[in-house]
């Protein structure tokens, strides 16, 4: 986690900051958005501008560690990532599950097997076909 603040031209100050936390204090404090860095499109830092006397009251502030939770499109502006996870039943026990993706249909207990049982059927098949072709 780094927070840094400095001073830029004419008492202005900047403050950078890894935190999400931290942006709600300085948005209340008054602090204007100046940045947004960003790592392979994911959200890293944001940077504000404001009066020193705020800048450095903010970055004083003792808040718990959070990374930003969203990317940056092409054009630098903030895209938040997807909602709350899917609530669906696993297709092989019918427990309840939080699904990551729409395509998720397996709970952790249950994907193993799915998938060794689907590795068995598609070289059952890929046999069949060779087995065929050689007779």
């Amino acid at each position: 986690m780094v927070t840094q603040c400095w001073e830029l031209a004419g008492g202005t100050w900047a403050l950078y900051t890894e935190n999400a936390n931290l942006e709600a204090a300085a948005l209340q404090a008054g602090l204007r958005p100046m940045a947004v860095y960003s790592k392979h499109g994911r959200v890293k830092a944001k940077q504000f501008c404001g009066e020193a006397e705020a800048v450095k009251a903010v970055a004083k502030v003792q808040v718990p560690f959070a990374p930003f939770n969203s990317y940056a499109n092409e054009f630098g502006e903030e895209v938040k990532l997807a909602g709350p996870k899917v609530k669906k039943a696993c297709a092989a026990c019918g427990r309840a599950l939080e699904a990551s993706t729409n395509r998720q249909e397996y709970c952790d207990r249950c994907r193993a097997r799915a998938r060794k049982q689907a590795v068995r059927e598609r070289v059952a098949r890929y046999r069949q076909r060779c087995r065929d072709v050689t007779l």
